[in-house]
């Protein structure tokens, strides 16, 4: 919500005066040369318009009038309107009428309006010094403003990724598969839950997504189809409500025949339900865990997307790395897929945004500490995440509100060390380098071509 101080100073020097309005506004979250002003004079203008101040009235007839103003934050939050009543006679000098005072004559109006202004801006400072030290307080306690390496589910904590969102969804609605490749926790899994929100709010397009997620790295490969199965029937149990299944029969004997039929029934029960035809989106996640599976089992799955009820279902396959060696007869699995997606660092506002988001209203940074932050993470979510909740704690400790390029240097430094510390002890190093799929086999370079055929170069 904005909170604003709002001052307004009236002068009139001649029985039929201009009228001058005054006023200012103040956000604790907001450039003071971003706000902007709506006004109205009730009874002269039909209607609010854009302003800033002063705002003059020359040609005023003697009555009463109510002057209105608002304020918007960069937010586009509006303030609630400040009002003066205002009465003019023709023979004696304008009055205004105060709430609590009565009329009082002009000439005592800019030091009465005055202490308005203070009163209403005092309060409004002290609602926002409150919630500033509301937060700090819970800060200070261990929680953490930034979210390190957890994934983001709720869309306004996600940044960026746009341009990500709208391929995946282009290649969906054009009825492809899709890989999607990138470092660990560079954001993949955070990407496919606001795909599944995205898609779930798509409530006209032609078809009705049901968008599942399945986390591949922790389905041994007897319960793979299985795991998939359960996802999709739940996913679209909000439609569909309970239905007749096989994997409630048989979840330890559950193969890719029985994802077959139970995909039969569900399918139908969607199509009764809806008037559009359900196009199920399976997210897989951590999906390299694939790449140890039988090849058979994969050929399974590829087989079953080929049928007709399998056209049904999209894949977007998640992970850092696809294994493209291939022993079988049949065409290769990873033929399915004909688009793929390489997730790297955010775009530079949307890292930016990451940075000063989380702690609007409480902490600043400096341009140089928001340079070196994007320089050293290389816009890629968790280290700056990392980098800047240390700032976060660095400034807690000394009590101060403003971070420096030079808090983020010794941000760095434990960055550093915390990474060195882990390898020493025989821990998993955070950075991780990733290749792109097609380089990823010395005898192989494969394009992909949306809603094209694909062609095998030597």
């Amino acid at each position: 919500s904005l909170r604003a101080t709002k001052a307004l100073t009236l002068t009139s020097p001649s029985p039929r005066p201009p009228l001058v309005v005054r006023f200012s506004g103040v956000d604790l979250e907001s450039d003071p040369d971003r706000l902007l002003f709506y006004c109205q004079l009730v009874g002269y203008d039909e209607e609010e318009f854009p302003c800033a101040p002063p705002v003059r009235y020359s040609t005023l007839s003697p009555g009463t009038y109510t002057f209105r103003v608002r304020a918007l934050d960069e937010d586009l939050m509006s303030s609630e309107p400040a009002t003066v009543t205002i009465t003019l006679h023709s023979t004696a000098p304008p009055h205004v009428d105060l709430p609590g005072i009565g009329l009082v004559p002009v000439t005592a109006l800019a030091l009465a309006v005055c202490a308005v202004g203070v009163g209403l801006g005092g309060g409004y400072v002290v609602i926002g010094r409150h919630r500033r030290a509301r937060r700090l307080a819970v800060w200070r306690k261990g929680a953490d403003p930034y979210v390190v390496g957890d994934v983001i589910e709720e869309p306004e904590q996600f940044y960026g990724r746009e341009d990500a969102l709208t391929e995946l969804i282009r290649a969906l609605e054009a009825g492809n598969h899709v890989a999607l490749y990138g470092e660990r926790r560079i954001g993949k899994t955070s990407l496919l839950h606001q795909l599944a929100h995205r898609l779930r709010q798509m409530t006209d397009a032609p078809y009705q997504y049901v968008p599942a997620f399945v986390s591949v790295q922790i389905v041994p490969e007897a319960r793979f189809f299985y795991a998939l199965m359960s996802a999709i029937a739940k996913a679209a149990g909000a439609y569909t409500g309970p239905l007749n299944l096989l994997m409630d029969e048989r979840p330890d004997r559950f193969d890719s025949l029985d994802l077959a039929d139970d995909l039969e029934v569900l399918v139908a029960a969607l199509q009764r339900v809806n008037h559009r035809p359900p196009r199920i989106v399976l997210l897989l996640d951590e999906a390299d865990r694939m790449n140890d599976y039988d090849p058979h089992t994969q050929e399974a799955l590829r087989g079953l997307l080929m049928t007709p009820v399998g056209g049904h279902v999209k894949l977007v396959w998640s992970g850092q790395t696809m294994n493209r060696e291939w022993h079988l007869e049949s065409s290769p699995w990873y033929n399915l897929f004909k688009q793929e997606i390489h997730l790297g660092g955010l775009e530079e506002q949307a890292a930016v945004r990451l940075i000063q988001e989380p702690v609007k209203g409480v902490f600043t940074y400096e341009d140089e500490a928001i340079r070196r932050i994007l320089e050293l993470t290389d816009r890629k979510p968790y280290p700056i995440q990392r980098l800047c909740s240390l700032c976060v704690r660095r400034l807690l400790a000394e009590n101060r509100f403003r971070i420096t390029a030079d808090d983020v240097e010794a941000a760095w430094q434990e960055v550093q060390a915390e990474d060195a510390r882990r390898a020493a002890e025989g821990a998993v190093s955070p950075s991780y380098e990733v290749r792109r799929p097609a380089l990823t086999v010395a005898e192989e370079r494969t394009e992909y071509h949306i809603g094209k055929d694909k062609e095998d170069e030597p």
